[in-house]
């Protein structure tokens, strides 16, 4: 949820295969710059963006997908909105395979981190 508002879907295409299995998603903060010291105060310097998403993602039972094709090709997630706005995340690839974990009363869980390489919508 971000500013009140909930995610409707969550949704990864990635060589024209659509995944939609996941149970959350966080994007992480994005930093624009930061304070560096000048001779007789502080001053700012801007940063270049780095987009990173977590997604937990429901592993299905039948076949789950092979998360080594975002090592070679990137995909595009949005994330749509109930209120009806959407952020995209384009050039999508894999950062980190998490471990999977269930408790035994839950489906197959595994977090997943991205990076992208730009970002559009409204939210942030």
């Amino acid at each position: 949820m971000i500013g009140g508002t909930f995610v409707n879907r969550c949704a990864l295409e990635v060589n024209g295969q659509v995944i939609d299995d996941f149970a959350s998603v966080e994007e992480a903060a994005i930093v624009a710059g930061k304070t560096v010291p000048i001779m007789y105060g502080t001053g700012y310097a801007p940063k270049t963006k780095r987009y990173e998403i977590t997604v937990e993602y429901v592993v299905p039972t039948g076949d789950p997908f092979e998360w080594s094709a975002l090592t070679s090709a990137a995909g595009t997630l949005t994330i749509d909105y109930e209120d009806g706005n959407r952020v995209s995340y384009g050039g999508v690839r894999l950062l980190e395979l998490g471990p999977a974990k269930t408790d035994g009363e839950t489906e197959l869980k595994q977090n997943i981190r991205l990076m992208a390489s730009n970002r559009d919508g409204v939210y942030y």
